[in-house]
């Protein structure tokens, strides 16, 4: 899917290693239309790591690379 925004912030959606994280409050996971759907704080460490960066950025936490491949 292609991506609408440039900038992730409070409120993107972003797919990350097939992942879908939503950026707001933490909240229990959610299905959209198959998809599991993680709700993340944009506190440390995904969230503040995710928050202002874009597609094709890459970053490790606790050992694991995630890529951003959409912001929605």
């Amino acid at each position: 899917a292609a991506s609408t925004a440039s900038k992730i912030s409070l409120g993107s959606l972003v797919q990350a290693n097939g992942m879908w994280l939503f950026i707001a409050a933490a909240l229990p996971k959610i299905t959209v239309d198959g998809k599991t759907v993680i709700a993340v704080s944009p506190q440390p460490p995904l969230g503040s790591a995710l928050l202002g960066n874009e597609v094709g950025f890459s970053f490790e936490i606790h050992g694991s690379v995630y890529r951003i491949e959409s912001v929605f």
